[in-house]
């Protein structure tokens, strides 16, 4: 059983498409990644990361596989896609006080977003990476 690699994700880009569910659609732009014993989410799919936001942790070309019926909670590295812009991050996640913080690890060169816990379209945990 393998996990289809969907697509790229950048700060705030990607070249993924979601359905309404909030499910990648399309079939794998790579090579598909094993599925490991641990992730048994049927719709857990892998990405590939580009830009420079996560580093140094994530360089581009890390792939990643996420789990959309992961529980989220802070400090864990997540996909979510924001409801006003449609704009996808792969970003550390935090919650406070009905706000989310979006944070890339490379700081130097983006700031933090931070948005109302509602602008949340959607939020999959990442459970596995792979550096190039």
């Amino acid at each position: 059983d393998k996990i289809n690699v969907v697509g790229h994700v950048a700060a705030g880009e990607t070249d993924i498409s979601y359905d309404d569910a909030g499910l990648p659609v399309g079939g794998s732009i790579d090579e598909p990644l094993d599925r490991l014993p641990d992730v048994t989410d049927q719709y857990a799919y892998g990405l590939i990361i580009s830009g420079n936001s996560m580093l140094p942790g994530y360089p581009q070309g890390t792939k990643v596989i996420v789990s959309p019926s992961e529980k989220v909670k802070s400090g864990d590295l997540v996909i979510c896609r924001l409801r006003s812009t449609g704009k996808v991050y792969l970003k550390e996640i935090a919650f406070s006080s009905g706000m989310v913080l979006l944070k890339s690890h490379n700081t130097t060169a983006y700031e933090p977003v931070a948005v109302p816990k509602e602008d949340i379209l959607f939020c999959h945990k990442v459970v596995w990476a792979k550096r190039p």
